[in-house]
C-alpha cells in the first residue's frame, strides 16, 4: 500500500526539489504564472516567486524565504486585478507587476518593470559604437492593441 507524502512548503532559497515543487504548485493556484510545476527552480518560478512578493508587497528577492514560504502557505485567495470586466493586460506600476485578465477575471500575475521616468545612456547592443540616450517612460492610461500575433509572443 503507498502512502502520499503531504506537500509541504518550506523555506528553500532558490534550490530545486520537493518544496519547490509545492510552492510552485501553490503559485498556479494563487495564479502567479510559472512554467512548470517539476520542482526545478529555473527563471520562471523565480519571476513567480518575485511577482508573488511583489502582490503582497514583500522585499521582491525570487527566493523562497521563510517570510515568503509562511504567507505562500497561509494565502488561499488568487491574486486579483483592478479591472473586473473584458479581456486585456493590466500593468501596476506602484507593484511592478503585470495581470492577464479574460472576461473580467484574472488569470495570470506575472513580475513587471516598468519605465521611472529616469534619463538613461546605454551601449546600442546591436549597434556597436552607438549609444542610445532616452528617458525611461511607461504611459498611463487605455491603450488599444493593433496587432496580435497567433505565434509567439
Amino acid at each position: 500500500m503507498q502512502t502520499t507524502v503531504p506537500e509541504v512548503i518550506q523555506a528553500s532559497g532558490q534550490r530545486s526539489g520537493l518544496p519547490t515543487r509545492a510552492a510552485q504548485r501553490k503559485l498556479v493556484k494563487l495564479g502567479f504564472w510559472v512554467a512548470s510545476s517539476d520542482g526545478r527552480f529555473e527563471d520562471t518560478t523565480r519571476q513567480a516567486v518575485m511577482a508573488f512578493q511583489k502582490y503582497f508587497r514583500l522585499k521582491p528577492t525570487g527566493s523562497i524565504t521563510p517570510g515568503t514560504a509562511y504567507l505562500l502557505k497561509m494565502a488561499d485567495e488568487p491574486a486579483t486585478a483592478v479591472t473586473t470586466e473584458g479581456t486585456l493586460a493590466e500593468v501596476d506600476k506602484q507593484r511592478q507587476l503585470l495581470f492577464i485578465i479574460q472576461d473580467g477575471k484574472t488569470v495570470a500575475v506575472l513580475n513587471a518593470s516598468t519605465g521611472d521616468d529616469r534619463e538613461y545612456e546605454e551601449p546600442d547592443a546591436n549597434s556597436p559604437g552607438v549609444v542610445i540616450r532616452g528617458v525611461a517612460l511607461t504611459p498611463e492610461g487605455t491603450f488599444a492593441i493593433d496587432r496580435e500575433r497567433p505565434d509567439g509572443w
